[in-house]
């Protein structure tokens, strides 16, 4: 059975030992045929105390070892100097890896150190309150040509362009990084006799990777007769509640001012351009592609489940399974398929020299 595309692109989490004494797992986050990342670690998962240093794994990646488990990966994205990792089990599923670069005492030069922290070792270390990313710096802002009293950026680069969609744009090496339309209260009032042709200039907009909606005012005052009363309350929230709900990749604001909506949208092209901007370790390989949040399961086991039961023929050796499961080891299908025959699901018994696994068709579900 071959690998799917949905397979190739999905990343594996995957912790085997190694045998040595003092960082005797390895851990790597592979995707296909790439390793996104590869440490070395003392334990399989960090202690008490939700912090382990790591380094980083040097040793043979074709040299495999015992595999201790493999999880789909939910969710792989950098924020700042972490990496955030999500797994798709009910336990140990959260965590980040911190990449802080230091300098070397006694000589010149510097040195990365590694460290893994789990969403509670997070919350009781109790850290100084910071922003993942921060950098001073000037910007280059591109304005739509037809924006008619545009918002003020101090010392930023601004350059007036006919824009693709939006009327602000951050632009980095002459490349649009981010997106935003702005609204005023009156104006997203007469979109609404639109709403169709509103929707086609949404979609563009929400094709770039950080993109967003901004509004000179808040929710209430759509909602409030005195405010305007061409539309019912109900048609407003409806037609609010469509434009989030049919663009869901596109942040929709109501900064609740020109003000402030000129401020949240300074301060939304300063964070993305300092990320952008932002060193990277060399340990972390970035996806093939956009690595989108997928659907957690709760725990993957239980889709291997279903697929044994439901592709496998009525008897099937452990060979015959691996063959069928290509992108699940061997060890991690043992595990599951001692688990349904503690259950009852399954029978197993030595037949010439091998293994061979019997589905017990009563006690399977329906």
């Amino acid at each position: 059975m071959p690998i799917s595309e949905t397979e190739l692109s999905m990343a594996i989490w995957k912790l085997e030992y190694m045998g040595e004494s003092k960082f005797p797992y390895r851990l790597r986050i592979i995707q296909g045929e790439r390793v996104l990342l590869a440490l070395r670690t003392q334990d399989k998962w960090p202690g008490a105390k939700g912090n382990a240093f790591c380094l980083p794994d040097e040793s043979n990646p074709f040299h495999e070892g015992q595999v201790i488990e493999e999880v789909p990966v939910v969710s792989f994205q950098r924020i700042g100097k972490r990496l955030v990792v999500v797994l798709d089990r009910m336990k140990n599923k959260r965590c980040d890896f911190v990449f802080v670069t230091k300098s070397f005492k006694n000589k010149p030069g510097t040195y990365e150190t590694i460290f893994w922290r789990t969403q509670q070792g997070i919350k009781e270390r109790k850290p100084r309150v910071k922003l993942s990313v921060y950098k001073k710096g000037e910007f280059t802002v591109w304005i739509d040509k037809q924006e008619k009293y545009p918002w003020s950026f101090g010392s930023c680069s601004i350059e007036k362009h006919s824009l693709p969609a939006g009327d602000y744009a951050l632009v980095i090496n002459n490349e649009i990084l981010a997106l935003v339309e702005r609204k005023t209260f009156q104006n997203l009032l007469a979109e609404f006799r639109h709403l169709a042709a509103f929707h086609q200039a949404l979609s563009e907009l929400e094709r770039y990777p950080h993109a967003a909606l901004v509004i000179e005012a808040i929710y209430a005052d759509f909602l409030n007769p005195k405010k305007q009363s061409f539309y019912p309350p109900s048609f407003c929230a409806a037609a609010l509640a469509e434009i989030q709900a049919f663009h869901p990749k596109l942040s929709v604001i109501f900064a609740g001012s020109r003000k402030l909506a000129n401020e949240w949208t300074y301060q939304f092209f300063r964070l993305l351009y300092g990320w952008k901007n932002q060193q990277v370790s060399s340990l972390v390989a970035e996806p093939t592609t956009v690595y989108l949040p997928r659907e957690i399961t709760g725990n993957c086991y239980t889709q291997i489940e279903g697929q044994i039961l439901t592709l496998l023929p009525s008897s099937f050796t452990l060979k015959e399974a691996h063959e069928a499961f290509p992108q699940i080891s061997k060890e991690t299908l043992k595990k599951k398929l001692k688990e349904l025959c503690e259950k009852g699901i399954l029978s197993v018994k030595k037949e010439k020299n091998r293994l061979l696994w019997t589905k017990n068709f009563s006690s399977s579900p329906n």
